[in-house]
């Protein structure tokens, strides 16, 4: 378990498989997919980083790093290292685990 949140979020964002990158000509429901099924995270578009940010309150919000989810789902992790973005799907024990964290 991490010991702090600082450490969580690194561990959550830093895995042995690369982002996935943005594909050319990619539509809405292709980049959504591959956000879901990405294991190291998917990179994305700034537009799209708005998107979910926007859309509705974040679930847990901490400097670069955002978590969104519509209903009872696990949650999606957004987040951005200079002027890049990327999200991650976590699973049910990823998702506690950062619930618990952050509070």
């Amino acid at each position: 378990m991490a010991t702090s949140i600082e450490d969580l979020l690194n561990r959550l964002t830093t895995t042995d498989t690369a982002a996935e990158p943005i594909k050319d000509g990619e539509s809405w429901p292709q980049t959504i997919e591959r956000i879901h099924a990405a294991p190291g995270g998917a990179e994305i578009d700034e537009k799209t980083w708005w998107y979910f940010l926007d859309v509705l309150p974040p679930r847990f919000q901490y400097g670069s790093f955002f978590a969104f989810a519509d209903g009872c789902e696990p949650w999606t992790l957004f987040w951005k290292r200079d002027r890049e973005f990327f999200a991650r799907r976590l699973t049910w024990d990823e998702t506690h685990e950062l619930l618990n964290t952050s509070n």
